[in-house]
C-alpha cells in the first residue's frame, strides 16, 4: 500500500465507505450542533475511519479553527491544489488593492523562478498593471535561472506593449541564501532546481501509447546566484515577493532576510511542497516572530495557520511533511500548494479576513 501503514479498523471504514448515510448522519450532526461553519454537506465521512484525530476533528463543530481544518481537508485536492489559479487570482487582489490605496508610492513586485509556463506567467499578469495604474508607478523585477525557460520567457513578454516591458528587469540568475558568480541548476524545464534530488533527479516522457516513461534527468547548467537583501537594484519598499524555486524556498527567503526583519515587503507568495526539508510550523513561527501571518492560497479563499500568537495554528497544517498520512486523501505521495505570508497590521492583511471562508463559503 503506497498510502503507508494503516490501523485495522473494519468498523470505520465500512462507515467511511458509506458516503450518502454517513454525510447525512454527519450534516444532521453540525445542524443541531449549530456549527459555525456550516459545513455538513462537505464530503468528509472519511474522517470517521481516521482514528484518533479524525473523529476529533469531525466533532469540533464550535470552534472557527475546526471549520478552517475541515474545510482545508475538503478541498485540499481542488481549491487549494497548487496547480488551480490560487496565485494569480491572490496577486489580482494585491494589485487591485495597491492600485487603490498605492497610487502615490512606486509599485515593485519581485518573481523569483519567473519561467512563462503554459497558462502561468506572473511578470505578464503584474506587467498588464502598467496599463491600469496611470501614474506608471510600476516596477517588475524577475529571476528565471535556466536558460531555456528564461529565453522562452523573454521571447513571450516580447509580445508586449513596449511601454510596458520599460518596467520589466528581467534576469538569468538564481536567488539563495548567498551570491555566487557560478552554482550547478539541474534538470530541464518547470523542474529545474538548484537541487539535485528535486523530482527524485528524474524526468518524465510521453511514450505516445499513453504512457509515461520515467529517467535519469543528467541534465546540468550554471548560473549565477543572488542573495536578495544584495541585489542593489531593488528599491527598498516592496509591494510582492513571489518564490517559486522547486524546493529551495528557505534558502531564497534567508537571502532576503534583512528585507524581511525590517518588514519592507508587504506579501510574501511561496509554493509549498514536499521538497522542503523545513517545517511549515517552524516556518510560520519564524515568520509570525518577524511580524507576518501565513495563509493558504486557494482559488478563492485563503485560510489562516498562523497569527501572532500562533492562533489559528492545527497540526494538520502540516500536509506535506507526512503526505502518507491517509487523513489526506487523494494526495497520492504528491503535495503541491501555496502559502502568503502577510504583514501583520497592513491594509492588505486587514482586508485578507473579507477573503477567509464564512459559513463553508468564500467570496469569489
Amino acid at each position: 500500500d503506497d498510502m503507508g501503514p494503516v490501523a485495522a479498523d473494519p468498523m470505520g471504514e465500512l462507515l467511511s465507505s458509506r458516503w450518502d448515510v454517513v454525510g447525512l448522519l454527519h450534516a444532521m450532526q453540525v445542524i443541531l450542533l449549530r456549527s459555525t461553519d456550516g459545513h455538513p454537506f462537505r464530503p468528509l465521512p472519511w474522517l470517521v475511519a481516521e482514528a484518533p484525530h479524525g473523529p476529533s476533528i469531525l466533532k469540533d463543530t464550535q470552534s472557527t479553527l475546526g471549520g478552517y481544518v475541515r474545510y482545508l481537508l475538503a478541498e485540499l485536492r481542488s481549491e487549494f491544489w497548487g496547480a488551480g489559479d490560487g496565485v494569480e487570482n491572490f496577486v489580482l487582489r494585491v494589485l487591485h488593492e495597491g492600485r487603490r490605496h498605492l497610487e502615490k508610492s512606486t509599485r515593485v513586485f519581485v518573481d523569483v523562478g519567473a519561467f512563462c509556463y503554459r497558462h502561468e506567467c506572473l511578470p505578464r499578469v503584474l506587467l498588464n498593471e502598467v496599463a491600469k495604474d496611470h501614474r506608471g508607478n510600476i516596477k517588475v523585477y524577475a529571476l528565471e535561472p535556466n536558460r531555456r525557460n528564461f529565453l522562452r520567457t523573454q521571447a513571450l513578454l516580447a509580445r508586449l506593449p513596449k511601454r510596458w516591458r520599460r518596467h520589466l528587469h528581467l534576469q538569468r540568475a538564481a536567488a539563495g541564501n548567498h551570491s555566487r558568480s557560478q552554482v550547478v541548476l539541474h534538470g530541464i524545464g518547470a523542474k529545474a532546481s538548484l537541487k539535485a534530488d528535486a523530482y527524485g533527479g528524474l524526468l518524465w516522457r510521453q511514450t505516445g501509447e499513453g504512457r509515461v516513461q520515467s529517467e535519469v534527468d543528467r541534465y546540468v547548467e550554471t548560473v549565477s546566484l543572488k542573495r536578495l537583501d544584495h541585489w542593489k537594484v531593488l528599491p527598498r519598499r516592496l509591494e510582492l515577493l513571489k518564490i517559486d524555486v522547486e524546493g529551495s524556498e528557505m534558502d531564497v527567503l534567508q537571502g532576503a532576510r534583512s528585507i524581511i526583519e525590517e518588514q519592507r515587503v508587504n506579501s510574501i507568495v511561496l509554493e509549498y511542497s514536499h521538497f522542503w526539508s523545513a517545517k511549515l510550523k517552524t516556518l510560520a513561527e519564524d515568520m509570525s516572530a518577524k511580524g507576518y501571518d501565513g495563509y493558504f492560497l486557494g482559488t478563492h479563499c485563503i485560510l489562516p495557520f498562523s497569527g501572532s500568537k500562533m492562533e489559528w495554528w492545527h497540526d494538520v497544517y502540516e500536509v506535506c511533511a507526512k503526505i502518507k498520512d491517509r487523513i489526506y486523501r487523494g494526495m497520492a505521495g504528491w503535495c503541491w500548494l501555496n502559502v502568503v505570508f502577510l504583514l501583520r497590521g497592513s491594509r492588505l492583511s486587514r482586508k485578507a479576513w473579507q477573503w477567509v471562508p464564512v459559513e463553508g463559503h468564500c467570496t469569489k
